[in-house]
């Protein structure tokens, strides 16, 4: 007879728990679909089970449909866990080629369990029905422990735990038919599968019901391998800046209310939100996301009114097409984020189409990360060495260290391209700090009097110079190398005069140690001669714009701001010499020194002391 309270408690939880469940947001992928029907299966099967149990007791016509149904139905329970745990592994076709025949395997177990249910042979009918599915289990684990590294360890052992619980369920059901152990123990699993990997509260962003991008990997796994799919992805501008101007809680208010609208708006798709004001809306290739696109900006047009503070807002928009071929999660992250990087997520309006062309232009991009990455970690940062000419005698006075890496090929990348970079990801520092020392190597590994060198200059970074212990660092090195200040000039950029409060004690604290300084691109940004009057500076380098500005148009300001900064006893250097008569015109308006192709590009350190060394 079965245990009817059993059947009863089972039933009512089986009940309520869908109703909660399916009333919550949910993913839109194979997974959840497969989950749903486990549950409709659990709850399916507790009806035959009681029936089979009352006819035991009461012989009656039911009996056949009863004994077919539950046997019938308890299978496919078991099959449904294999299903779902190989989903949650996200297993490729050629992972588990085996999973075709699946069905074929299912079919046998089912007419061996039927067969003995409709002869009335209860006990080998329960004795199939518990070893297939112990079998299914057996197959389920296999499966945990070949792929374990697509789980964490709370979801692994929940798997596991879970198919070990259905196997002594299924088992114990043998000795003890007439309690409802596989209907509990299928309750419990369903539970506990539910806790791991289908809590919806794993999924939301609590950002306005959008999802997060746990749900994005999972649900962009399956569309990947179906090849459909279709991505309009925004961010909004200026994030980081919008949140220090209206604070966090309002700016995470405002992107609440910015997912609550996706949401409402576009219920046919799934939204996502990948954190730093990052959003994505998923959907089938047949939507217009123009159309999306237009509405999302016009919307933003208008502030998004959060506890009466007004957020005005803007959006980069990035649309990604399964035609480019991207073939993991990941790779389609990486663009998503490096697109925004280059069509920049602070232009008004800006948009952009993540195509074969762009995917070549970020792929570039990406490899020479990996180049950075690898030469700052083997330390294989060189340095090229520029003359500085001294303008009355054209003979070498100076040089500026430049720093070069290489990609795997060998090939220089150049470093308009990966300083960027390095000043992106943070290694700006090692990279500075590397290209000093390699800077003090040079000096004492060379006779700087016999090449024709009176000093060096070596750029700092913004970023170097935010660097509170950058003074100690440096000094340690020129202890280690036995290289004199007085050598060693410090090149550092007019933007990095901007932040006047840090860099003056920075300037002081160098200073102290015997460091001598050169303001670099005078001219690229907002020139002010009154900020550069406040540091002693023992030389300025004229940008090459407006260098090349004067030579095309020569009017009054250059030759007055040249002595200005003579006046103020500025040595001055104009770069960008590219050929005689440039050299001859910066030289008759009072320049000191002269840089540019026209006497060298910048050189490898040998190549740099053999061409000098024989010309002194």
């Amino acid at each position: 007879m079965s245990d009817y309270p059993g059947v009863i408690a089972n039933l009512l939880i089986l009940l309520i728990f869908p109703i909660g469940y399916l009333s919550m947001p949910r993913l839109k992928n194979r997974q959840n679909r497969i989950f749903v029907g486990l549950l409709a299966l659990q709850i399916a099967v507790i009806p035959f089970d009681f029936a089979v149990g009352w006819t035991e007791a009461h012989p009656s016509v039911l009996a056949f449909p009863a004994r077919m149904g539950y046997a019938l139905l308890s299978l496919l329970c078991a099959y449904w866990f294999f299903l779902f745990t190989a989903e949650v592994l996200r297993l490729k076709p050629a992972e588990a080629p085996w999973r075709r025949f699946s069905p074929l395997v299912l079919i046998a177990s089912e007419v061996l369990t039927l067969t003995a249910a409709a002869t009335g042979r209860l006990a080998l009918m329960y004795g199939f029905l518990s070893l297939f599915a112990v079998l299914y289990s057996a197959a389920s684990l296999f499966l945990i422990f070949r792929f374990r590294e697509r789980l964490n360890r709370y979801e692994c052992v929940s798997a596991a735990g879970s198919h070990l619980l259905l196997s002594a369920g299924y088992l114990l059901h043998i000795v003890f038919p007439s309690h409802m152990l596989v209907g509990t123990v299928n309750l419990m699993a369903c539970i506990k599968f539910y806790l791991a990997f289908e809590n919806p509260h794993l999924y939301m962003a609590n950002r306005g019901n959008s999802f997060n991008m746990r749900a994005f990997r999972d649900v962009m796994d399956e569309r990947i391998r179906k090849n459909s799919y279709r991505i309009l992805a925004f961010a909004l501008r200026d994030y980081i800046e919008m949140r220090g101007i209206y604070g966090g809680a309002q700016m995470d208010k405002g992107v609440a209310m910015i997912g609550r609208f996706l949401v409402q708006t576009y219920p046919e798709y799934q939204v996502f939100y990948l954190r730093s004001g990052r959003f994505v809306i998923l959907a089938p290739e047949t939507m217009d996301w123009e159309q999306v696109q237009r509405e999302i900006y016009d919307r933003f047009q208008a502030p998004w009114i959060a506890d009466d503070a007004e957020l005005d807002l803007g959006a980069a928009f990035i649309q990604v097409e399964p035609a480019t071929g991207l073939d993991s999660v990941d790779r389609i992250l990486n663009y998503i984020f490096l697109a925004f990087e280059n069509f920049g997520e602070t232009l008004p309006n800006a948009h952009g189409l993540i195509d074969a062309e762009s995917i070549r232009r970020i792929d570039r991009q990406i490899e020479i990360k990996r180049s950075l990455d690898r030469c700052l970690e083997r330390n294989e940062v060189e340095i090229f060495l520029q003359p500085l000419i001294d303008s009355r005698s054209r003979t070498l006075a100076g040089a500026e260290v430049l720093c070069r890496i290489r990609d795997e090929a060998g090939n220089l990348i150049s470093p308009a391209v990966f300083v960027p970079i390095a000043e992106q990801n943070g290694c700006i520092n090692l990279m500075g700090e590397q290209v000093f020392e390699k800077a003090c190597q040079f000096v004492r590994d060379h006779d700087m009097e016999q090449i024709g060198l009176s000093w060096i200059n070596v750029n700092l970074s913004p970023i170097q110079c935010m660097r509170k212990d950058l003074s100690e660092r440096f000094s340690n090195i020129l202890h280690q190398y036995g290289v004199s200040t007085e050598i060693i000039h410090l090149e550092i950029t007019e933007q990095t005069v901007m932040d006047i409060s840090r860099l003056e004690q920075q300037i002081d604290i160098l200073r102290g140690i015997g460091f001598r300084f050169s303001l670099d691109d005078y001219g690229s940004g907002y020139s002010n001669l009154s900020r550069v009057k406040q540091y002693p500076f023992a030389n300025i380098k004229l940008d090459m714009g407006i260098v090349w500005d004067y030579i095309r148009d020569k009017d009054v300001l250059l030759p007055t701001i040249v002595q200005a900064f003579k006046q103020m006893g500025f040595s001055v250097t104009a770069e960008g010499i590219e050929d005689g008569v440039m050299a001859d015109t910066m030289s008759e308006l009072g320049c000191d020194y002269l840089q540019g192709y026209y006497f060298s590009k910048p050189l490898p350190v040998e190549e740099f002391v053999s061409k000098y060394t024989l010309s002194a």
